[in-house]
């Protein structure tokens, strides 16, 4: 497999693939590629972070609470464009 999606490291005698990461949008469509090998190929906690926030920000209706409409679709219980929903008891965290 390693020809035939040309990931062969080829700097390294052992025949190791290169590395590859993808963060993926809905329906499996690539929004960001990451590629090299070790460290300075791989994604950060902090890259992986920003590229999500870019995605939500993007994909989700309600990223911005402060967006034209929001508050008023919630008051009259229009959840669908919302990624929560309130829960009909509330949790209740207790001394075990």
């Amino acid at each position: 497999m390693q020809p035939d999606l040309e990931i062969e490291e080829f700097t390294d005698p052992h025949n190791p693939v290169i590395f590859h990461a993808f963060v993926l949008e809905p329906g499996l469509r690539i929004f960001s590629i990451y590629n090299g090998y070790w460290y300075w190929g791989r994604p950060t906690m902090h890259e992986l972070h920003v590229d999500l926030r870019a995605l939500l920000e993007r994909i989700r209706p309600d990223f911005d609470l402060r967006a034209p409409g929001l508050r008023e679709a919630w008051d009259r219980g229009d959840r669908e464009m919302f990624l929560v929903d309130t829960l009909d008891e509330p949790i209740r965290f207790t001394e075990a």
